[in-house]
Formats: structure tokens, sequence, C-alpha cells
């Protein structure tokens, strides 16, 4: 089945590509602070992104539960396992210029772009207790080197994790912040409650910022 695809576009310069095979972001293009739109995104070609062994779960929407879990045979889940929504091919409904939805069994994805800001909600439905942690894994690059990038998180505490990267806890405090570059495969905790910011990535030398 081919990759069906759909484009959101507010009017600021900012556009998002979506796909419904894994109602992914397939590309984000955004303006600098001299007008110059470049793509700030990781993509991949239709090929790659069906091809598990290529594709790191590049812009997916992973559930229904993010990060590793042990399941009931010992044995290590990323994102969902095999049969994660990441893989599955999702019904795109509900378009318009600046908004689309994305709909796979219980589970609905809703992207909107509003004055150049992109809004990802999502949702599901459970009929049993299960674990669930849905997100989007999209891959940012505000405008080159990951040196000339500044990342600011609010978190001073994370959860520890063992040699196979599974989270053991409890939390406890950051021996360092979170900087780039770096390798920071772990899962910090964001302070406060409530909807708010957790992170900001800037790019000084484009003016790029993402919140």
């Amino acid at each position: 089945m081919a990759v069906a695809r759909t484009t959101l576009s507010d009017g600021t310069g900012v556009e998002v590509d979506l796909v419904d095979l894994g109602a992914a972001v397939a590309a984000v293009r955004a303006p600098d602070r001299y007008g110059r739109r470049n793509t700030v995104t990781l993509g991949l070609d239709e090929r790659a992104r069906r091809d598990r062994s290529r594709n790191p779960f590049v812009g997916v929407t992973i559930g229904p539960f993010a990060n590793r879990v042990v399941d009931d045979t010992g044995s290590i889940v990323l994102h969902g396992g095999h049969d994660g929504w990441c893989w599955q091919q999702w019904a795109l409904t509900d378009t318009s210029p600046s908004g689309a939805t994305f709909t796979h069994g219980p589970a609905r994805v809703r992207y909107d772009l509003v004055d150049g800001a992109i809004e990802i909600r999502c949702e599901a439905t459970a009929l049993v207790d299960t674990a669930f942690s849905m997100t989007n894994h999209t891959y940012w690059n505000l405008g080159g080197p990951l040196a000339r990038h500044v990342l600011d998180v609010a978190a001073t505490t994370h959860v520890p994790v063992d040699a196979d990267l599974v989270p053991v806890g409890p939390p406890e405090p950051l021996a360092e912040s979170v900087s780039l570059p770096g390798d920071h495969d772990t899962c910090v905790m964001i302070e406060g409650k409530g909807r708010r910011r957790h992170a900001t990535l800037r790019h000084p030398p484009t003016g790029r910022t993402l919140d």
C-alpha cells in the first residue's frame, strides 16, 4: 500500500509533511532569522521508512508505549515492539490546510500547526489495564553541527537504566547537566505539574528555537 502524505501550512513559513505510515512527521521546514527556509528534521524515503533495519523510529508515533519495557517472557520490548503502532498504516482523516488527524484502532493522533507551533495530541481508549505512553519520535536539527546547538532541560533528576537501557529506578539526581553534544539515551524527570515546558533547543547562528 502506498504511503499517503499531507502537508500542513499556516502562513508563517513553517511547513509540516505528514505520512500515514506510523502517523509520522516526514519533514518540518522552518525559516531562519533571515527568512531562509530549510528542513530541520531527519527524514527517510518510503523504502527506508518501511525497512525496520534502516528506520530508527524516524518521526513516528510511538505506541502503545514508549521506551523499553520487559515483557512476561523477560524479553526487552522497545517502543511498542514488533507490532507497535509506529509500523502500522494509520487512517488519515479530517485534513485541513493546517491540521490532520490519524486513527488506528483505539488510538488517535491530531496534528495542528498554529502560528508556527506544532501541536500533537495523542489519545487512546484501553479496554483492560495496560502500559500506555504514546509520544512522537521526531529527530531535530535546527541548522548544522550539534556543537552549535544549545540545550536547556527542565530536569535535575533522571531514571537510572541498566546495561540494556531498561529503566530500573527509582529517580536519582543527574550527575551532570543535559547538554550538547552528548549521549543522553535516558529518561529525565521533568519538574512541575501539568502542561509545561520540558526543554528548549536553540541554534544561535540561525535564530531558530524549539520548545
